[in-house]
């Protein structure tokens, strides 16, 4: 269901030291109340596994949730290179990288 969820030009992205944000815009965020098609995320910093730049403007971004379960998302953003470079500079292994944990 949730790779039917789409979302084009309706989310916003942000990085913080603590947390990592995906969000609808208003109208949108209304009819997301629930959150039907995963597209609003929270996650904290200490929670992600990788982030990688791929193609056409793509940053994947992997990372556990509060039950450990582990999930990716695919973002098209403006700038990707800027988004990889902030996530990775708070401590966010890349795919390739050997560091596979760090402190929390």
């Amino acid at each position: 269901m949730t790779r039917m969820g789409g979302a084009s030009r309706v989310l916003l992205v942000w990085v913080t030291r603590r947390e990592f944000v995906v969000e609808c815009i208003f109208p949108f965020n209304v009819y997301m109340y629930e959150n039907p098609f995963d597209l609003e995320h929270r996650i904290p910093i200490k929670s992600l596994t990788s982030v990688e730049e791929g193609a056409n403007r793509a940053v994947f971004v992997s990372f556990y949730d509060s039950k450990h379960e582990a999930h990716k998302l695919r973002l098209i953003v403006k700038n990707p290179a800027a988004l990889v470079a902030a996530l990775r500079s708070l401590g966010t292994p890349s795919i390739n990288s050997r560091e596979r944990t760090r402190a929390g």
